[in-house]
């Protein structure tokens, strides 16, 4: 049930790809509705003072069901591959840090928590922020009925590759700031319940569901300002805007601090159902390789 083995960093890396490729794929593939709704009343500006329900019809109404799918690719192919590398980097760090005594150290007042988890959270987030923040544009612009690219045309999108892969990175500052707090916040969420809960993670079906559902909502509460700020970022049309100045704007004109907070509601929906999906079918993944129904190269 944990996240990390006792594996050598090796194996523990290749299980990580694996099993988090299955995570990467099937939380989109759940949750991508639910999202659609939270960026559109962050984004958008028709849904600007709306409710989540309000805005899950009046998506209907105008658009359809595909309204709530659109830009569904970029995250279903992004998610696999950047959530098999958090994983897999996550687990070859704790793995490799198993025998380092001041990665081992416990962390004062933190209910014996070690170094090395905050800091192999660390370097897999930043490793997912490289992979995930243009795919995140794409998928942001995407769901907005917008060009992902800055040319006119997607030729001269190509013939001008410099300035398109600025365009691509763009909020990737923020976006890496959300990525850090996001998934060292998870990890560390998820390293309390294994160490401190173990009855109730070995609970069928529902301890994976617990440790993906709650723990990803928690750490989503963490950092939904920077989600709500990134998403209006990347879904300039100019790109003109940096996140002091989105901040002071949300802050003065879309309900002060609370307006950070926007779409907050679809977003813990989404974390709950989704995660608490996905990481049900990561669980089950990885105790296959534990339990040696996968063949693990030199195990």
């Amino acid at each position: 049930m944990s996240l990390v083995g006792t594996g050598s960093p090796q194996n523990e890396a290749l299980k990580g790809i694996v099993c988090g490729l299955i995570y990467g794929f099937s939380t989109p593939l759940i949750g991508h509705p639910i999202d659609s709704i939270k960026t559109r009343m962050q984004a958008d500006a028709i849904y600007a003072k709306s409710g989540a329900w309000s805005t899950f019809v009046g998506i209907l109404k105008n658009e359809g069901v595909m309204g709530l799918y659109r830009g569904l690719l970029p995250p279903l192919i992004g998610s696999s591959i950047f959530r098999s590398v958090q994983f897999s980097v996550y687990a070859y760090c704790q793995s490799h840090s198993r025998d380092v005594a001041w990665l081992r150290a416990e962390i004062p007042f933190s209910f014996g928590m070690e170094t090395r988890v905050i800091t192999s959270g660390f370097v897999a987030s930043a490793a997912r922020a490289v992979i995930e923040t243009p795919l995140e544009l794409i998928k942001v612009r995407r769901q907005m009925g917008l060009k992902w690219h800055e040319a006119p045309s997607v030729f001269q999108a190509i013939s001008s590759p410099v300035r398109e892969i600025r365009a691509l990175y763009r909020g990737f500052g923020v976006s890496l700031l959300r990525t850090w707090g996001l998934m060292g916040s998870f990890f560390i969420f998820v390293d309390i319940l294994e160490r401190k809960h173990v009855e109730l993670l070995k609970v069928p079906f529902w301890g994976a569901w617990v440790k993906g559902a709650v723990c990803s909502a928690a750490a989503w509460l963490v950092v939904w300002p920077f989600e709500v700020i990134k998403n209006q970022i990347q879904a300039e049309r100019n790109g003109t805007t940096n996140a002091i100045d989105r901040i002071k704007n949300v802050i003065e004109k879309r309900g002060g601090v609370l307006g950070l907070y926007r779409g907050i509601g679809p977003g813990l929906l989404r974390a709950l159902v989704a995660n608490g999906a996905s990481m049900v079918m990561f669980s089950h993944c990885t105790a296959c390789f534990d339990e040696g129904r996968f063949i693990v190269p030199g195990r």
